[in-house]
């Protein structure tokens, strides 16, 4: 449910709970996820940054479960499955001995 202060009214959206409580399974859930929103869970659930670039299609969705795949996989079927390619640039040693995050670029795909 969701309460506009605008409109001062309330709009209801049926959901999927098994998406919300997944991750205490271990299980990342995707149910027709666009792609922002698969960006910003990757980045929590592998503790990475995801940078989203060039002219990808707005409209991309994904409907997956992964279990216990690692970020280099997932991103890999995500690529069988999206018209997209990706980059990964691990993080590095920083002067004060602490690294920085692993950064993951998703890019359009090229032929």
């Amino acid at each position: 449910i969701v309460y506009d202060k605008t409109l001062k009214g309330f709009s209801t959206k049926e959901v999927e709970p098994q998406k919300y409580v997944s991750w205490t399974e271990g299980k990342l859930v995707f149910r027709n996820d666009q792609l922002d929103v698969i960006a910003r869970r990757l980045e929590r659930w592998y503790n990475v940054e995801v940078e989203i670039n060039g002219n990808i299609r707005e409209d991309l969705s994904l409907r997956a479960t992964f279990i216990g795949e690692g970020l280099e996989e997932v991103l890999g079927l995500l690529k069988h499955s999206l018209p997209i390619d990706f980059k990964i640039e691990y993080g590095v040693l920083k002067q004060d001995e602490t690294y920085s995050k692993t950064k993951v670029i998703i890019l359009p795909r090229t032929k």
